[in-house]
């Protein structure tokens, strides 16, 4: 089942260091090889059901394998029945410059 999710990643550690930990769920996405994009907010990315799921858990577990408390991630899903949903293209290509 083809679908996209939208992933914030909040660690709980010092404002200094939020952007360096970021990176790190970040360049997992990348080396999925996934089609995704970077907001200022949070990072889209479009792909079957269990990737993007392992991608969920996956950034869960790679903040809590740092030297903090915890880490908050506010998740969207979009999933069709028919896997006809709109890419992070179909929904942003008017948008861009």
């Amino acid at each position: 089942m083809q679908g996209s999710i939208a992933i914030q990643v909040l660690p709980e550690t010092d404002r200094e260091d939020i952007f360096n930990k970021v990176d790190k769920v970040i360049a997992y996405i990348d080396q999925t090889g996934l089609d995704y994009e970077v907001g200022a907010f949070e990072t889209t990315v479009d792909g079957e059901f269990d990737e993007l799921m392992d991608i969920i858990k996956k950034a869960h577990e790679l903040m809590l394998e740092e030297d903090m408390d915890g880490v908050n991630c506010y998740i969207k899903t979009s999933f069709r029945k028919n896997g006809d949903g709109w890419s992070i293209e179909d929904k942003t290509k008017k948008y861009r410059k």
